[in-house]
């Protein structure tokens, strides 16, 4: 498998090993699903530019991006009560997370909740977690 296949299987089982993981639908990268009538989390992996940490062609790579959860609730709450969900969502995948590659270890390193929209008949809030590695 490629550096970047072997990141995003890593990114993806992080999410698979959420304590509450069954607790919502998730709707993932590149398959075709109906909207789930209830709360669910979209998921996104944003890779970003790959530096090289030396001049040599075989030194290894900077490797960094966003995993990218959007928390879709119906309205009828207030922001907060949307907010402390996604919280408790990144509780489950704090700063210092790890997942082992063939090159390494691709760690969270931040997260941002960023301000939450409507979108149709949902709010949605979104969780940036950033990450890096190096392979």
């Amino acid at each position: 498998m490629s550096i970047d296949g072997e990141i995003h299987t890593a990114l993806m089982s992080m999410i698979e090993e959420m304590p509450t993981y069954g607790s919502y639908s998730f709707i993932w990268p590149g398959k075709v699903e109906d909207e789930p009538s209830g709360e669910y989390v979209r998921v996104n992996h944003l890779p970003n530019d790959n530096r090289r940490l030396g001049l040599s062609h075989s030194a290894p790579k900077k490797r960094q991006g966003f995993l990218v959860l959007v928390l879709c609730s119906k309205l009828g709450e207030h922001e907060a009560v949307y907010r402390s969900r996604a919280g408790s969502i990144v509780e489950q995948i704090p700063e210092g997370t790890k997942k082992t590659i063939s090159s390494g270890n691709i760690e969270i390193v931040s997260y941002t909740i960023k301000p939450g929209r409507r979108e149709g008949s949902h709010w949605e809030t979104a969780i940036w977690l950033g990450y890096r590695g190096y392979a």
